[in-house]
């Protein structure tokens, strides 16, 4: 147990508030640190650094650095089983009540009966919101433009290609092209083909170049290629989790 003396007017419910990031509810640690008591909420970092592994093995460790007073700081966020381990790992006296109310919020959450959005009821908090929000929009800026900077550059890409640029598995892109009537393939033919809505949309294109046989005959290809266009709207889709 970390060296803690407990507060005991901190007990308010709201600070168990999930939010959600890359598809999963997660709790700021510092949130929940306030919530079991901690006179210094940051102190629950000491107990989170010194049971790393085992939260790994309860999901993706989700994690932010920030600069506060010119000095770093990496905030953890939980998902709901690593915020159980750490609420009892913290033995403090609200731990059970603790267990229980994070269950109780996840569930709500997940029923749709809360929204992820919590109105800010003091003036920390509303700090907090418009610097988490500053944050988003600092993050999210490079990346719309390097969406402008694709939609407008020349050239298309082999699916292969477009999937390293998307950082994803090749086949998993032709897995999603082709579940959602990006491409398909005839029947009896192993190469794929856009469907024609999405080369009037100018995604997809076809490549059509001339192959020399060694017999001296030549035969035709066909390749079908993501255009910048494409790509980019495939970039916002995956951004959005789809």
């Amino acid at each position: 147990m970390l060296n803690n003396t407990l507060n005991a007017n901190c007990n308010s419910t709201s600070l168990i508030n999930p939010i959600l990031i890359e598809k999963e509810l997660r709790i700021l640690d510092i949130d929940l640190a306030q919530r079991l008591g901690f006179e210094r909420p940051r102190n629950i970092r000491k107990l989170i650094n010194r049971y790393l592994n085992e939260l790994d093995e309860m999901g993706t460790r989700a994690t932010v650095e920030r600069v506060i007073n010119g000095g770093k700081a990496k905030e953890f966020y939980l998902n709901r089983k690593q915020a159980i381990f750490i609420t009892t790992k913290s033995e403090t006296k609200d731990a059970i009540n603790v267990t229980i109310e994070i269950i109780k919020k996840f569930e709500a959450y997940e029923r749709g009966e809360i929204t992820s959005f919590q109105i800010p009821q003091s003036y920390p908090e509303a700090l907090r919101l418009a610097a988490d929000q500053a944050e988003q929009i600092k993050e999210l800026k490079p990346k719309a433009d390097g969406f402008d900077r694709i939609a407008t550059a020349d050239g298309s890409l082999c699916i292969t290609d477009a999937a390293k640029n998307l950082q994803m598995g090749p086949k998993e892109l032709f897995f999603y092209l082709n579940s959602h009537e990006w491409i398909y393939r005839r029947t009896g033919n192993r190469n794929w083909l856009a469907y024609q809505d999405k080369i009037k949309q100018g995604l997809l294109e076809h490549k059509v170049t001339e192959v020399s046989l060694s017999d001296g005959t030549s035969r035709i290809s066909e390749q079908v290629r993501i255009t910048p266009k494409g790509l980019t709207r495939l970039s916002e889709m995956f951004s959005n989790h789809v």
